[in-house]
């Protein structure tokens, strides 16, 4: 390869690809870990409620209906409070205002409720194969995870953090 030849494995810019006003950085990988385990508490919280209004109780033994209700439902609640929230004026689940982070688009502006909703499904897929798709937050220049690249989304922060 001559010296002049571009390399296949060349330095990503990982200087922001907009001007978001209040921009200080990507959302990384430890911070999104903290920002969703503050989400999964809140959530736990909530089906827990959602468990005792309904008065839902364990069956004795393994029963599959039950499970893939639990599952539904759990899946059901979760992607309501990631989707609104995100697609909100907030643009960050409450997990994330704590930690700062807020999720735009590629002009810095708040994403759609169906941009959302497609971040939220795309997490699935980055959940295979053993979550790769969210370690690759820790390893892209814009701390993009699989899903964000997919929904054409990144996470910033967006000011100081409560934590």
């Amino acid at each position: 390869m001559s010296p002049s030849a571009p390399s296949d494995y060349q330095q990503v810019d990982p200087s922001p690809v907009f001007e978001a006003p209040g921009f200080w950085g990507y959302g990384g990988f430890w911070l999104r870990f903290g920002a969703t385990s503050v989400d999964i508490l809140i959530l736990l919280v909530i089906q827990f409620a959602l468990q005792i209004l309904t008065g839902f109780e364990q069956p004795a033994e393994f029963d599959w209906t039950s499970e893939i209700r639990r599952f539904l439902v759990g899946t059901l609640v979760s992607g309501i409070y990631e989707v609104l929230t995100i697609a909100s004026a907030w643009q960050a689940t409450p997990g994330k205002l704590i930690w700062g982070l807020k999720v735009i688009d590629r002009s810095g502006n708040r994403i759609s409720l169906s941009r959302s909703l497609g971040r939220f499904l795309a997490k699935y897929l980055s959940s295979l194969c053993f979550g790769i798709g969210y370690l690759m937050v820790a390893f892209d220049a814009r701390k993009r995870g699989l899903h964000d690249r997919l929904a054409g989304t990144y996470v910033i922060k967006s000011r100081s953090s409560l934590v």
